[in-house]
């Protein structure tokens, strides 16, 4: 099946399906919640701790190049860690990325989010990374 014949539920749970995989061939075995789990949706295992992660992705770029995960912003108290996916096929470009919280916050510092909305775009990554913040990409 493609991805832009996938439900939204679909491309969901493909999404964490990857972020889970990806985090276990690095060293940190997740579980994945079950469906409506509230603010996360995957249990990170690293060592003696587990970390709750939330995982976002967008597939779709806007007018000015923005390519932005976004989330409510009642969510932010509810992860320690984002896991954000930018999937777009049309430009084969897949980039997955884990922020902690406060990575996510030193992401967002500077920019004009949304109200209600939390969000972060690619470009901001690449921004904070030159400002000396170490975001590591999973792919």
């Amino acid at each position: 099946m493609k991805w832009d014949d996938m439900t939204s539920k679909q491309r969901g749970d493909v999404t964490e399906q990857l972020v889970a995989g990806l985090l276990g061939v690095s060293g940190r075995p997740s579980t994945i919640m079950p469906d409506n789990w509230p603010g996360f949706d995957l249990m990170m295992h690293d060592g003696n701790k587990s970390f709750r992660v939330s995982v976002k992705h967008t597939s779709s770029r806007q007018k000015g190049g923005a390519c932005w995960c976004s989330w409510k912003s009642t969510h932010c108290e509810e992860f320690d860690y984002l896991a954000l996916v930018y999937h777009l096929p049309k430009e084969s470009l897949l980039e997955v990325w884990l922020l902690s919280k406060e990575q996510v916050m030193a992401v967002q510092r500077g920019y004009d989010a949304p109200k209600k909305d939390c969000w972060i775009d690619l470009r901001h990554i690449g921004d904070a990374q030159k400002q000396g913040v170490n975001i590591e990409r999973l792919y």
